[in-house]
């Protein structure tokens, strides 16, 4: 469970609602501290050659029974798996907010929907802005 400044995110059902899209290999969600505040990120695998859209992260997470959707979803080349094959989060906890990118997307409370995320989102998210040379 992270608590988000949106609200309550129950990492399971969004592991689950994540898993069940198609072309989901893995799935796994875990909360990253930023500036204090809590924020769900969850990383995915993809089978070879799948895709996956905006659209298909804001659709399983509308399905979801309760709980919100995460803040970021990203997807990644492999999760490193435990002893008992379940992903592990810590590599990617440490990692802090994803980069942004074509394959990493943002829940846009606004419209209610999943956006890329961009380097000004993240940027926003994170706090850490560029300083131009003077």
């Amino acid at each position: 469970m992270v608590r988000t400044a949106r609200g309550m995110v129950y990492t399971e059902p969004v592991t689950n609602a994540l898993g069940l899209i198609t072309g989901v290999d893995l799935a796994v969600t875990y909360g990253v501290l930023v500036r204090g505040r809590h924020v769900a990120v969850s990383a995915v695998t993809l089978l070879p050659g799948a895709t996956i859209t905006a659209a298909d992260l804001t659709e399983a997470v509308a399905s979801m029974p309760v709980g919100l959707g995460p803040d970021i979803v990203h997807v990644v080349p492999q999760l490193t798996l435990s002893g008992t094959y379940r992903p592990t989060v810590s590599a990617l906890r440490a990692n802090g907010i994803p980069k942004a990118g074509r394959q990493a997307w943002y829940f846009n409370s606004g419209g209610n929907e999943y956006r890329r995320l961009t380097p000004a989102v993240r940027t926003e998210l994170t706090g850490q802005h560029r300083r131009g040379n003077a």
